[in-house]
């Protein structure tokens, strides 16, 4: 095992200073940290399965497990091919799965645009209603899913934007529509001055919500500065709850232009997450998370495909597509 190991090396570390040699003034820094760690993983893959040694050639005799390091081979008798659960999937694994499983939101990969047009008020009591929306939903790197956006963006009407706080999304709408109505989700900034007035209040409900309250009625009638002032005159006589209160002072300044809700209000603009959230439900959940399912990234990306065409309305794509992989067959 030793010279099988000292082989893995030796090409590990030729392969490594092939990688390092193509880099240059031009490189893309994303192609080479993937590249980079592809070669750490296969790297890893070979010592892992160099060190479970040799391997009955008997299919019977053997199992594949997925391993942090990739799929390894097993024969059915070596201590470590446990997969509990009935999953080909070994222990460690199978934590950090669930662990990234508890975090993925799908709503992260998914964008509703709408004409103003479409939207019809007042359907009952304190509800709204879209006619039509076009729909994207992207699982990856977000450089694909905003070469997405782009294709059902509007080229000529004045856009609006309705986001939560996330610095790589307006960065990109800085970049590509600096003259856009920017509006930083109205339930996102709630929570923030809750979170604040929760250690603040020393969780007393009833005084977090008044004081939540207080900062909403001034952003509803443009006092943002009058926000920030009431803000900074807040006593606070722990270091723990001044940084926390500065932290909320940088949150408001960073979106100072984007919280203008009342501003929003007398322009008849929606200002709240409630056509994002609706969508994520009737897009994504009502498919995606029924009883039973298990997706691979693959699968689930390609049924968001499918329901992101079904919703938007336009099927005939997807026809057009078919066929013509028929007649190029």
């Amino acid at each position: 095992m030793s010279t099988k190991l000292d082989e893995i090396f030796v090409s590990f570390a030729e392969a490594l200073e092939d990688l390092s040699k193509t880099i240059s003034n031009d490189s893309s820094s994303y192609k080479f940290e993937s590249s980079f760690n592809n070669l750490i993983r296969d790297f890893g893959q070979s010592v892992f399965q160099s060190i479970i040694g040799n391997i009955p050639k008997s299919k019977n005799d053997r199992t594949t497990i997925l391993t942090s390091m990739g799929d390894v081979c097993f024969p059915k008798s070596h201590p470590l091919a446990t997969a509990p659960g009935g999953f080909k999937i070994s222990p460690y694994m199978q934590e950090h799965l669930c662990r990234a499983g508890t975090k993925l939101t799908f709503e992260e990969a998914l964008c509703r645009t709408f004409l103003s047009s479409n939207r019809i008020e007042d359907v009952s009591k304190g509800r709204n209603y879209i006619a039509h929306s076009n729909y994207v939903a992207h699982l990856g790197n977000h450089d694909h899913f905003f070469d997405k956006v782009l294709d059902v963006l509007p080229n000529k009407s004045p856009l609006v934007f309705i986001c939560d706080g996330a610095k790589w999304i307006w960065k990109w709408i800085e970049e590509y529509y600096p003259n856009s109505t920017q509006i930083l989700d109205f339930y996102h900034c709630k929570e923030h001055h809750y979170a604040f007035a929760k250690i603040y209040y020393h969780k007393d409900e009833h005084q977090s919500r008044k004081w939540v309250e207080s900062c909403i009625e001034l952003l509803m009638e443009k006092k943002v500065n009058e926000l920030l002032t009431k803000i900074s005159d807040l006593p606070c006589g722990q270091k723990l709850v001044e940084n926390e209160k500065q932290k909320l002072l940088t949150y408001i300044r960073n979106n100072e232009k984007r919280i203008n809700y009342g501003l929003y209000k007398e322009r008849g603009l929606l200002f709240g997450s409630g056509a994002i959230e609706s969508a994520n439900r009737d897009i994504i959940q009502k498919r995606m998370k029924l009883s039973g399912q298990r997706w691979t990234l693959s699968g689930a990306q390609q049924m968001l495909n499918l329901r992101v065409c079904y919703k938007s309305g336009v099927q005939e794509k997807l026809l057009e597509l078919i066929t013509h992989s028929q007649r190029a067959a």
